[in-house]
């Protein structure tokens, strides 16, 4: 594996556990009621997340197995954003 890969996958799983971190304190911030939290954090959730795929999609390494449990990370952190802003849980 090459520096620059090494480099690049630190950066993602940095950025995946700053996303994981945001999402747990966008469940926090609806819980406690705090309404510009929320708002705050599903804005960078929404952000942050099509970003490292798109990160790993112009690196070729969205579908390597290599880098399948970033994929999968980021993958599901969006999809567990949207679901939850569909069904409304957790509510205020």
């Amino acid at each position: 594996m090459s520096s620059n890969s090494q480099k690049m996958e630190r950066f993602l799983t940095l950025l995946l556990i700053i996303d994981l971190v945001i999402f747990l304190l966008f469940f926090i911030s609806t819980i406690a009621g705090g309404i510009v939290l929320r708002v705050i954090s599903i804005l960078l959730l929404v952000l942050i997340g099509p970003y490292g795929l798109w990160l790993l999609y112009s690196a070729k390494e969205l579908f390597t197995q290599r880098s399948l449990w970033l994929t999968c990370g980021f993958g599901g952190i969006l999809l567990c954003t949207i679901v939850s802003l569909i069904c409304n849980y957790p509510s205020l």
